[in-house]
Formats: C-alpha cells, sequence, structure tokens
C-alpha cells in the first residue's frame, strides 16, 4: 500500500518545487524555529524569576521561626519538655 502511495504522489500534475519556492519555504521555517525558541527563553525566564519569588516569600516567611529554634538551646526545650530523643528496642510480637 505505501508504495501505491509513492508512485500516486510521483504521477501527480503537479509543477517541481522550483528554487525560489525552497528558500522561501527554508526561510519561514527558520523564522518559526527561531520565534519557538525565543518564546521558549522568554517562558524559561519567566518561570526562573517566579521561582525566585516563591522562594523569597517562603525564605521571609519562614525567617521568625527559623531565628525562633536557633535561640532554643537543648536545655531550655527538655525543660520544656519539647524534645524527645531516645531510642525504641523492641521484640515483633508473634500473634
Amino acid at each position: 500500500m505505501p508504495l501505491n502511495l509513492l508512485h500516486h504522489s510521483a504521477k501527480s500534475n503537479r509543477k517541481p518545487t522550483s528554487l525560489s519556492m525552497k528558500v522561501i519555504k527554508l526561510i519561514s521555517i527558520l523564522i518559526i524555529v527561531i520565534l519557538i525558541l525565543i518564546l521558549a527563553a522568554l517562558l524559561f525566564i519567566y518561570f526562573a524569576i517566579g521561582a525566585v519569588f516563591v522562594f523569597g516569600y517562603f525564605w521571609w516567611k519562614t525567617l521568625g521561626h527559623r531565628k525562633q529554634m536557633q535561640s532554643v538551646t537543648p536545655q531550655q526545650s527538655a525543660q520544656d519538655g519539647l524534645i524527645i530523643e531516645g531510642e525504641i528496642i523492641g521484640e515483633k510480637k508473634e500473634k
């Protein structure tokens, strides 16, 4: 079946494409590819700037919590009962 399609296109009544048409097609394809690359670069820049803003906002919102965690010493937190340290060693119970 694919061979029939090839023979059909070879027998078509269309004129062969001239050199100028090939050049115009090539230039238009190059322009489209360049525009797509520019668009992709712009989108990457916008997403990168957005990620920086989101990270900065998260960093700024958690700054108070991080300072509070750094100011607490282990002795203070042990007195407050905030730190639970240790290991649990247990045996597997069979049913």
